[in-house]
């Protein structure tokens, strides 16, 4: 049984962290920023599994290639789209452009108050409650945009971690039996428990 700290899920959480640090240096260049990030991801992973084997638990050979895999072939290439894409977002001002830019933001404060000297002077229209929170609210739309786009994002990076947890769960449900033998003799269970819904 693999403890908590070098499971894949946990692996890649700690590599997505140190990663995220890193990735606006790289803006919307794809190839770059995953030339560096899969340097980086080897010597994290070469890293976990010196500590690991370090700590004197069973030789990681095994879990050793199934981290530099999955990591490599399944985590990394989703986070490195992720990344990209979100670079890309933060430099449109989330669909923004330029008014996302602080002279924007000013222009907008600007068109919010010539509609609210609009709306005092018909102050009489029947849709006035409804054109003032418009016209109020106009100057925090990108701040808002910015906000749903960090939000989204941070929900896909944990899904990428919540798939990992599920890679790492399902590892042992297809063993040979030569595989059983050898982890139960580990004292590791040989296939994870699960509860049907």
């Amino acid at each position: 049984m693999v403890p908590s700290d070098y499971r894949l899920d946990h692996v890649t959480a700690r590599l997505i962290e140190r990663l995220e640090g890193a990735r606006r240096t790289f803006g919307d260049d794809e190839r770059a920023a995953r030339a560096a990030f899969e340097e980086t991801a080897s010597a994290h992973i070469e890293a976990v599994i010196a500590e690991y084997r370090a700590l004197a638990f069973e030789e990681p050979s095994a879990h050793a290639a199934f981290l530099e895999r999955e990591v490599l072939q399944t985590a990394l290439p989703r986070y490195v789209r992720l990344a990209v894409q979100m670079n890309r977002a933060e430099a449109e001002g989330f669909g923004f452009g330029w008014l996302a830019e602080p002279l924007g933001r000013f222009a907008l404060v600007g068109v919010a108050a010539v509609g609210l000297l609009l709306m005092v002077r018909l102050a009489a229209a029947p849709l006035m409650w409804p054109l003032l929170l418009f016209d109020l609210s106009l100057p925090l739309w990108p701040s808002i945009g910015a906000w749903l786009g960090g939000r989204r994002y941070t929900n896909q990076v944990v899904q990428i971690v919540d798939d990992m947890a599920r890679i790492q769960d399902s590892e042992g449900l297809y063993l040979s039996d030569a595989q059983r033998e050898a982890m139960a003799e580990l004292g590791a269970p040989s296939t994870p428990t699960r509860e049907d819904p």
